[in-house]
């Protein structure tokens, strides 16, 4: 392959390449792509998103190690015949320089949600914490991290603990972290014959627990 040449079309002759890739925007919204040829380049990525080659465009590679990678645009990438290869394609003016347990990140928004964060490192159920000089600070999932445009940001993981605190009528309960089922809760708990089981919401309102409900312990 020409690692020079911005043209696709030797690429995806057929559409059953032996090789893929997934390309994402800022949204982690993947889709994915078939390749014939084992090398591509950033003009050949940028073409595949269908993204105009003229606006401010950083191309990322995810490594598999969970590290963050800019790619120049004629520097060739090597493509494996297992997992596919993950690309992000976004517009930005700068990089911001980040750590997620010693891996290298950078990213072209000042923006990433506490969720894509541990997406990049490729943990799901530990918790992320960003380290600051005020202290240890927990990022939920849904919260939204903001990258400072000098310096390096230092996120570690911890895993979660195995067990999770619960209360029936007061009463602590050690239970372990997965989905349970109404009828196992309610022997857990020795809740009386004939009575119901609520779990009291956010806003202190009653939930009933239907026979076969299952409920997520977090």
């Amino acid at each position: 392959m020409n690692p020079n040449t911005n043209t696709t079309e030797s690429l995806v002759p057929d559409g059953r390449g032996h090789f893929s890739i997934e390309i994402a925007d800022e949204s982690f919204s993947f889709r994915s792509f078939p390749l014939d040829d084992d090398e591509i380049v950033s003009a050949q990525i940028i073409d595949l998103f269908g993204d105009r080659p003229d606006r401010n465009l950083v191309v990322l590679h995810h490594l598999a190690n969970g590290e963050l990678e800019t790619l120049r645009p004629a520097e060739p990438v090597k493509l494996g015949r297992g997992e596919p290869s993950r690309f992000f394609v976004i517009e930005g003016d700068e990089l911001f320089r980040f750590t997620v347990a010693g891996l290298q990140m950078e990213w072209p928004r000042p923006k990433l949600k506490g969720a894509h964060v541990k997406l990049l490192a490729r943990t799901d159920d530990d918790i992320l914490v960003q380290v600051t000089a005020q202290g240890h600070i927990v990022i939920e999932d849904d919260a939204v991290v903001l990258l400072k445009p000098k310096g390096v940001e230092e996120f570690i993981l911890k895993k979660r603990p195995d067990l999770v605190t619960v209360y029936y009528k007061e009463q602590p309960f050690e239970l372990k972290r997965r989905r349970w089922s109404t009828e196992e809760l309610i022997e857990k708990f020795g809740v009386p014959a004939g009575y119901k089981l609520d779990l009291i919401g956010e806003g202190c309102e009653f939930i009933e627990l239907k026979p076969g409900d299952k409920l997520q312990l977090e």
